[in-house]
C-alpha cells in the first residue's frame, strides 16, 4: 500500500566500524544511505536512530479467513491454480494483504498426511467494505462453492475500524499477564504456535507475477502442490512490490532491496518447528531425528517452489541460512555496489553476520 519499510526511512543515525558517528541521509553519505536501506545484516554500522514517513491512517481493517478444502489431489491442485491466477490479477492491487496457509499443521509435524490438502484463507483487506471484499473474491470462490464434491469452502469476511487493530480482543490476541507485565502487551493468536519455537528448517521465496498468468500458472500450481506434500507453505501477498502504488514504487527504487521483488506478486515462506525445545535444557532437548525430517521436508519443498519461481529471489531476514548463490539471491543486480560500499565504511569487516553482505570467505 504504501511500499517497503526500507523506503520509508528518510535519515539515520549510524556509528561506523572506526567509531565515527555520522548521519546518511539523501543528502549527507547518500551512498551508505542507499545501503542501509535494504543491504540488511547490520553490517554497515550501528544504527542509533531513524527518522520514518508517516502516512495518513486507514480507516476500515478488513480480514478474510478460513479453509478450503480440496476433496482430492487433482481437486487441491485446481484449486492452487485457481488461486494463483486470481492472485496475479485481483491481489495485485494494494488493497489486499496477508495471504494463504497449505497445510498449516505441517510446520509443527514432521510425519505429514499426505491426503491433507487445505487453503487455509488470512487474508485482509484495508478500507473497502466487507461488500467490495465478497463481491471482489466471488469469481475465485463462486466456482468452488458450486462444486461441493470436490471442495468446501468455509471462508468469512469481517472488519472493524483500523483504530481499533491495535485494540484486539481476547478472540484475536493472547495478552501478557506476567507479573510486572506492561499494560496491553500481547502476541496474536495465529503467531501462538510459533512462540518458543525450535526451527528445524526455514526458507523463503518470491513469485514472478508472470508465474501467476496463463501458460506458467499450471506448473506453478503443481510446484505448489508438490512442496505441500512435505512442508506448510505460507503465501503472502504483502511481501511483494508487484502492481504497488506508483508513489510507493518511486520510493522504493531509491533502495538496494533486491530489485526482484519488483516483479514478485507474493513471497512464499517454508518452514517447520517444534514448540518447547532448547538446546541445553535437560528434559526439553529438541530431537535430532525429528529435526532432520523437518529440515528434509522443508529442502524438498524449497526445491519445489524454486524450480516454478525462475529469478523470484529472496531476501536475508527470510531466506535459506544454507543458501548458495546468496549474493544474488538476496541482492541480485545490488550486490556488487553493496559491496563497495561495505568496504569503504567497514574496511577490516568489523560488522559480520552469516551470508551478510561482505561475509564471503567467513
Amino acid at each position: 500500500r504504501v511500499g517497503s519499510g526500507a523506503a520509508g526511512v528518510l535519515e539515520i543515525t549510524v556509528v561506523l566500524a572506526s567509531g565515527k558517528v555520522v548521519v546518511a541521509n539523501e543528502f549527507q553519505n547518500p551512498d551508505l544511505f542507499w545501503a542501509l536501506r535494504g543491504g540488511g545484516g547490520g553490517t554497515f554500522g550501528v544504527v542509533t536512530h531513524m527518522t520514518l514517513l508517516a502516512h495518513p491512517e486507514p480507516t476500515i481493517s478488513g480480514w478474510i479467513s478460513g479453509p478450503i478444502t480440496a476433496k482430492s489431489d487433482a481437486a487441491f491442485v485446481e484449486l492452487l491454480q485457481r488461486y494463483v491466477e486470481f492472485a496475479g490479477t485481483t491481489l495485485i492491487d494494494p488493497t489486499w494483504g496477508e495471504g494463504v496457509i497449505l497445510n498449516p499443521d505441517y510446520g509443527m509435524a514432521h510425519e505429514f498426511d499426505r491426503g491433507l490438502n487445505v487453503m487455509q484463507v488470512g487474508s485482509t483487506f484495508l478500507d473497502i467494505s466487507t461488500d467490495a471484499a465478497k463481491a471482489a473474491w466471488e469469481p475465485f470462490l463462486a466456482p468452488l462453492r458450486a462444486r461441493p464434491a470436490d471442495f468446501t469452502v468455509d471462508v468469512k469476511f469481517s472488519q472493524q475500524p483500523f483504530k481499533n487493530r491495535w485494540h484486539p480482543t481476547t478472540t484475536e490476541a493472547i495478552f501478557d499477564n506476567r507479573r510486572n507485565a506492561p499494560m496491553g502487551y500481547f502476541w496474536w493468536k495465529g503467531n501462538a504456535s510459533e512462540v518458543a519455537a525450535y526451527w528445524g528448517a526455514y526458507d523463503g521465496r518470491g513469485v514472478p507475477w508472470s508465474m501467476t498468468q496463463r501458460g506458467n500458472a499450471k506448473a506453478l500450481a503443481q510446484g505448489l502442490f508438490d512442496a505441500s506434500r512435505t512442508s506448510l507453505i505460507l503465501w503472502q501477498t504483502n511481501k511483494a512490490l508487484y502492481g504497488e502504488h506508483p508513489e510507493a514504487k518511486e520510493r522504493d527504487l531509491t533502495t538496494s532491496i533486491n530489485p526482484a521483488v519488483f516483479d514478485n506478486v507474493a513471497f512464499i515462506t517454508v518452514g517447520a518447528w517444534k514448540q518447547g525445545k532448547y538446546p541445553g535444557i535437560a528434559g526439553h532437548e529438541p530431537s535430532k531425528s525429528e529435526s532432520q525430517a523437518q529440515f528434509d521436508g522443508v529442502m524438498a519443498a524449497s526445491a519445489a517452489i524454486h524450480r516454478v519461481t525462475p529469478g523470484g529471489g529472496s531476501y536475508s531476514n527470510e531466506g535459506n541460512y544454507f543458501q548458495d548463490n546468496w549474493q544474488e539471491e538476496f541482492w541480485g543486480s545490488n550486490y556488487s555496489r553493496l559491496l563497495q560500499i561495505k568496504k569503504r565504511y567497514d574496511p577490516t569487516n568489523l560488522f559480520t553476520v552469516h551470508k551478510g553482505v561482505g561475509s564471503e570467505g567467513y
